[in-house]
């Protein structure tokens, strides 16, 4: 164990410029081999602020509150702005509290030897504690929260640790507490099971940030909320607050530190474009910057494993053929134009199944994903069906709330909703994906509703597939039916036998 003053010591300087000099040497030869020719300058933007500049300009709004909640980022684990044409402001911060280090052998910290003070931090080493992969599995303790009651008493020594000053709009942190909070983890789990635990600390995230962005709300007068950071992937927590605090809500679709990228190129786009507007991404509703690769290079990619695949030339006919597939009970993938930016698949890499079979989700877990069965699986809906499927919902078309189904239909439609009948929807209109907007009206026209199970198309443990090859890997190696990539249907060969 070292002390909180040697274990700043350490982490101090991540956040100045010159200890960057061997990770820009590092980064600067890599670039160089890219852009052989290319000049490459260097420039820092606050880890926040480019979180909130992710989430300002993918909003549909102008003015607007800016709430960032992280892990951790240049000291800071959340904080407030204002944002509108003319620019994003500060108006508070909370810092990140060291609990703890543990050193190795030879006086270095290892990263999950790191417990951070702070909201999320709190709740990753939880995640943790109960078996999971800590700043990677957070979503399980998410879906586990909902299959038991949060009223226990570590629901209690968790608020115990943390104090908002609402006045402030800041977070302080009892480190002592804290520290010893952490360190009786798994005693807690023992004592009342992975289920409370996990419920106490999702209600924990849920009880701060509706008071914090309610206190937000209140002291700066934004009529409109935009969410970011890693913390903001927590679906349940997005839809506590528009069902309580703001109807007007955007969570970014990039919501991680891959949205802190997007932020930090805007930053430098603006400053050295000053005369150049940023509007027009508001008028981008989904996030589709990734590659893409044309049908002719999908062919090449196809031939080289024409051995392994039977394949069929769909053309423009693929939505409706792959429609009546999934209403037919079978569980494909799809891959078309441009790759998501954001941790979410919305219809260019899925794989999709039948919302109505309830068998669906465990399939997908057991056989396909390989996930614990408790996990829910996220359902891809037409915008024109959400009045009718559900009680409050908003145009959400990158799947970062979660709304409350009505119950007339939670048994037609078992398997797109968790077991707390709530759903993580993506709502597609026409102008945003035009060829799965029509797998999806071919789908209600099989079934009677717009509605699939839509899914990241990737097997467990491996990234979401970015090119053909990567596609017919995964496909071959799952228990998928089908997959169509770029109009081409391919099936195993011996499945046609």
């Amino acid at each position: 164990m070292i002390d909180q003053e040697t274990a700043q010591k350490i982490m101090d300087p991540v956040y100045e410029p010159l200890a960057f000099r061997t990770l820009e040497e590092d980064v600067q030869t890599d670039l160089q081999l890219l852009f052989p020719d290319a000049r490459i300058d260097w420039e820092y933007h606050d880890h926040h602020l480019c979180h909130a500049v992710s989430a300002y300009y993918s909003a549909p709004f102008d003015r607007s509150l800016v709430v960032t909640t992280d892990h951790w980022g240049d000291t800071y684990f959340t904080k407030v702005f204002t944002a509108d044409e003319r620019g994003i402001e500060e108006v508070s911060g909370s810092r990140v509290v060291m609990l703890d280090i543990i050193a190795d052998k030879n006086g270095m910290a290892r990263p999950d030897d790191v417990a951070f003070g702070s909201l999320s931090g709190l709740y990753s080493q939880v995640t943790k504690a109960l078996g999971f992969r800590m700043n990677c599995d957070e979503g399980k303790v998410e879906a586990l929260a909902a299959y038991e009651d949060w009223d226990n008493p570590f629901y209690e020594e968790l608020l115990s640790v943390v104090t908002l000053d609402e006045e402030k709009l800041e977070f302080s942190m009892d480190r002592a507490r804290a520290r010893d909070l952490v360190r009786s983890l798994g005693r807690y789990v023992d004592l009342l099971g992975r289920e409370k635990v996990a419920a106490a600390t999702q209600r924990y995230l849920e009880s701060f940030t509706i008071r914090y962005v309610s206190a937000a709300m209140e002291r700066t007068a934004c009529p409109n909320l935009c969410m970011s950071g890693g913390a903001a992937a927590n679906v349940v927590v997005n839809m506590k607050l528009f069902e309580s605090v703001c109807g007007q809500l955007h969570v970014s679709p990039a919501m991680g530190d891959d949205g802190a990228a997007e932020g930090a190129a805007l930053l430098s786009l603006r400053a050295h474009y000053a005369t150049e507007k940023l509007g027009w991404l508001k008028g981008v509703a989904l996030p589709y910057w990734g590659t893409s690769y044309t049908r002719g290079e999908t062919q090449e990619f196809l031939e080289a494993h024409s051995e392994a695949l039977e394949i069929e030339d769909l053309g423009d006919r693929w939505p409706e053929v792959v429609a009546r597939r999934i209403a037919g009970g079978q569980i494909g993938a799809i891959f078309q134009g441009r790759m998501e930016w954001g941790p979410r698949a919305l219809g260019n890499r899925s794989i999709l199944a039948d919302a109505r079979n309830p068998d669906a989700r465990d399939i997908l877990n057991e056989k396909i994903k390989r996930r614990p069965r408790f996990q829910p699986f996220c359902p891809s809906i037409l915008l024109e069906e959400m009045g009718r499927l559900f009680e409050r919902a908003y145009a959400n078309k990158h799947m970062t709330c979660a709304f409350q189904m009505r119950e007339e239909f939670l048994e037609m439609l078992p398997s797109a909703v968790h077991i707390d009948g709530s759903a993580r929807v993506q709502f597609v209109e026409e102008k945003d994906n035009p060829e799965y907007y029509r797998l999806l009206k071919e789908l209600k026209q099989q079934t009677g509703f717009g509605v699939c199970i839509n899914t990241s198309f990737n097997r467990h443990g491996r990234t979401i597939v970015e090119s053909p090859s990567d596609a017919i890997t995964d496909f071959l190696d799952s228990g998928i039916d089908f997959v169509c990539i770029n109009g081409y249907l391919c099936q195993r060969r011996e499945s046609r036998e």
